[in-house]
C-alpha cells in the first residue's frame, strides 16, 4: 500500500488451486502468492511478477533453516557442522538482532533483509503500519563480526525515527 495506495487489499483464503481459480474467474484483479508454493506444485499465473528486494523486504530470517540441538551433544555439533553456511548465519544474526531490538513478534509489520559481500553485512530494516501510510526504513553496513551490533543499532534507529509509535499502535490493537 505504501507503493500503491490506490489498491484495495482484501483477504483471500483457500489452497493454491482455489486462489488461482478465484483470480482466473475474475473475483480478484491480482493476488499475492508465495513463489515457492507455486513452483513446488508446478503452477504459474498469467502476468506474474516477483515481489522481492529492494522494493519488497521479507520478514526476518526468511529462507534460512535453523536446527536446534543440545550444546552438550558434541557429536551432533560435529555431524551438523557441514550445514552451517557462514554467510547465511551472519545475515540471520543481523536480522534477528534487529527483530529482537524491536521486540517483534505476532503479526507485526517488521521486515529485515541482510546480504553479505566480501566480509561486510548490509542490513535493511523496516517497520510499517498496516495501512502502508507510515513506514520507517533504515540501512547500514558493518563487518561480519559486528552483525548483531548492526541489527541492534538499526532497531534503535527505527524506534527513534517513529517506529516506536507505529509498533505501539500495532501492539495496542491486540495483535
Amino acid at each position: 500500500l505504501h507503493l500503491r495506495p490506490d489498491l484495495t487489499v482484501l483477504t483471500l483464503r483457500g489452497n493454491v488451486d482455489t486462489r488461482l481459480r478465484k483470480l482466473m474467474d475474475g473475483e480478484f484483479e491480482a493476488i499475492v502468492m508465495a513463489t515457492a508454493g507455486l513452483n513446488r506444485l508446478g503452477l504459474s499465473a498469467p502476468k506474474s511478477q516477483v515481489l522481492g528486494p529492494p522494493l519488497f523486504l521479507p520478514a526476518v530470517g526468511q529462507g534460512a533453516l535453523g536446527i536446534e540441538y543440545r550444546e552438550d551433544r558434541q557429536e551432533l555439533v560435529e555431524m551438523l557442522a557441514f550445514l552451517n553456511h557462514e554467510q547465511t548465519r551472519v545475515c540471520v544474526e543481523a536480522e534477528r538482532a534487529f527483530l529482537h531490538g524491536l521486540e517483534g513478534g505476532c503479526q507485526v509489520p517488521i521486515a529485515g533483509f541482510a546480504t553479505f559481500d566480501d566480509g561486510i553485512v548490509n542490513l535493511t530494516g523496516l517497520v510499517a503500519d498496516v495501512e502502508g501510510v507510515r513506514r520507517v526504513r533504515v540501512q547500514d553496513t558493518a563487518p561480519a563480526d559486528k552483525a548483531a551490533d548492526l541489527g541492534s543499532r538499526l532497531a534503535q534507529e527505527v524506534l527513534g525515527k517513529g517506529g516506536k509509535e507505529i509498533l505501539d499502535e500495532v501492539y495496542g490493537s491486540g495483535c
